[in-house]
C-alpha cells in the first residue's frame, strides 16, 4: 500500500526542494529583466502572435510571485482548513501538488523569458500548451488521492458535503483531468484560432464538467435517502 505520509525528511528535503524553486523563478526573471530590449510583448493573439509592445517594466516578475503567493498559501491552508486532520491521511500527494505547482511555473517562467527576449523569431506558442496538458494530467493522477478539505482538489458545496459525493467526483475528475490534459497535448500542436479556441474552452470545462457531476452526485444521494425512508 502506498504511503499517505511523508518521513521528516523527505517533508523538509521537498519544502527546501520548492522553495528553492521559487528562488529560481526570481533570478531567471532577474536576470532576464537585465538582458530583455526596452520594449516587450504585453499582449498576445489567442493563436500567441505579440499584439502589443510596452515598456519593460516589473510585471516580468508576475510569475515568480504567483509561485512565491501560491507556495505560501500552500503552506498555510492545512493549518486554517476545517478539515485539518485530514491533510495528514494525503500528505505525499500534497507535498508533490506543491512540488508540481513549482515546477510547472519555473518552466513557465523560463519559456516566458525566452519568449519575451526572442519574440521576433516568432517562437512557437505551442511549447506553453503542451506544457500547461503534462500537467494537467500529473494533476489528474493525484486528484483521486485528495482528501476531503475546504481548499485543495476539486471543492464546491456538494462535494465538501459529502464525503461519498467527494470520492467519486475525485475519482471522476482524475480521470477527466487525464483525457483532457490528453486532449489538450495533441491539440498544442496546433496553431489555427479555432484550435486555440477549443483548446481555452476545455480548460474550462476541467473545473466546471466536475462541478456539475458533484451537483447531481449529491442530489441523486439526497433524492434516495428521502425515498428510503419513505419506503
Amino acid at each position: 500500500m502506498e504511503a499517505r505520509t511523508l518521513s521528516g525528511r523527505a517533508r523538509i528535503a521537498t519544502i527546501i526542494a520548492v522553495w528553492v524553486t521559487v528562488a529560481l523563478d526570481f533570478a531567471i526573471a532577474g536576470i532576464a529583466y537585465a538582458l530583455l530590449p526596452d520594449k516587450i510583448p504585453n499582449l498576445w493573439t489567442i493563436n500567441g502572435a505579440v499584439n502589443e509592445l510596452v515598456d519593460k517594466n516589473i510585471t516580468v516578475f508576475i510569475l515568480p510571485i504567483a509561485a512565491f503567493v501560491s507556495q505560501c498559501a500552500l503552506a498555510v491552508l492545512p493549518h486554517i482548513d476545517p478539515n485539518k486532520g485530514n491533510y495528514a491521511r494525503f500528505e505525499k500527494s500534497y507535498m508533490t501538488l506543491r512540488a508540481f505547482i513549482s515546477g510547472m511555473i519555473l518552466t513557465l517562467v523560463i519559456m516566458h523569458m525566452i519568449r519575451l527576449k526572442f519574440y521576433e523569431y516568432g517562437i512557437s506558442y505551442s511549447i506553453f500548451k503542451l506544457v500547461i496538458a503534462l500537467y494537467i494530467v500529473l494533476i489528474g493522477n493525484l486528484l483521486p488521492k485528495i482528501k476531503r478539505n475546504y481548499f485543495i482538489g476539486l471543492t464546491n458545496p456538494w462535494s465538501v458535503a459529502s464525503e461519498k459525493v467527494w470520492f467519486l467526483t475525485h475519482r471522476f475528475g482524475g480521470r477527466y483531468f487525464i483525457g483532457i490534459g490528453a486532449m489538450l497535448a495533441i491539440l498544442s500542436f496546433f496553431e489555427p484560432i479555432a484550435v486555440n479556441i477549443v483548446y481555452w474552452c476545455l480548460i474550462v470545462t476541467l473545473f466546471a464538467v466536475p462541478t456539475v457531476y458533484s451537483f447531481e452526485k449529491y442530489y441523486v444521494r439526497i433524492k434516495k435517502k428521502n425515498n428510503d425512508r419513505e419506503v
